[in-house]
């Protein structure tokens, strides 16, 4: 949130979620150069069982909802949901790890706790339905600046290596083949751009995918400080 953070973190003690949540704070702090803008971290609240972790979960990612910032959890880029439902690369909750965590089964997961989280009279009485990654990757017509703010979105945090692989990747996939021209966008040579194209990834093009597709999940690539040009 603008204002504050929330954290849900498994840990035998409160002192130790509290350690945890200051390293965090510490590390957010370091990269955003923020200083000491934050404020002494609270005690944490303990958890007692299954349902009121559900309900923290829900609370959690409907915050920006509830307050305006986000029409759709999924919308939120500062939001564990959005790699729930697949649409990051190397996200920080597994969706196996949380089922086990809730002791529900982990099929099917996924789409009943979105269905459960966005059936909200901020989002939708009916719930809003999940983004879908074509398996072929079919050809959506994008732009080469979609493709950009579709690999920003689902990999905000990654490295420039990764984030060149994934705009080569999806550029192929959805029909560039001019080597040429996506070595000049990225700003690396021509043999470069053939070397990323050569890579498999699966996870990392099904998430940048699934954010090309769905604009829920890419509304703000164009606010991302990296986006600039396409120089990754």
């Amino acid at each position: 949130m603008p204002n504050h953070v929330h954290l849900i973190v498994k840990r035998e003690s409160p002192d130790a979620a509290k350690r945890q949540l200051v390293l965090a704070v510490r590390g957010l702090s370091r990269a955003a150069s923020t200083g000491g803008l934050w404020e002494p971290v609270p005690p944490p609240a303990v958890i007692p069982d299954h349902k009121h972790l559900l309900r923290q979960i829900r609370y959690v990612h409907l915050n920006p909802c509830r307050d305006g910032l986000a029409p759709d959890p999924l919308s939120w880029p500062w939001s564990t949901h959005r790699g729930l439902a697949g649409a990051e690369y190397e996200p920080w909750v597994k969706p196996r790890l949380l089922a086990r965590e809730l002791a529900v089964p982990h099929t099917g997961f996924v789409e009943w706790l979105h269905g459960y989280i966005s059936a909200d009279p901020c989002v939708a009485l009916t719930g809003t339905p999940l983004p879908r990654a074509d398996p072929a990757h079919a050809r959506l017509e994008a732009s080469p600046c979609a493709v950009r703010d579709a690999v920003l979105s689902a990999a905000p945090l990654a490295s420039p290596t990764i984030l060149r692989t994934a705009f080569i990747l999806l550029s192929r996939a959805q029909g560039f083949r001019d080597h040429g021209l996506l070595s000049r966008a990225l700003g690396i040579t021509h043999q470069h751009a053939l070397r990323l194209a050569k890579h498999r990834d699966d996870p990392l093009l099904r998430a940048a995918s699934l954010c090309l597709g769905d604009p829920r999940l890419r509304q703000h690539a164009a606010t991302t400080p990296r986006v600039g040009m396409f120089r990754f």
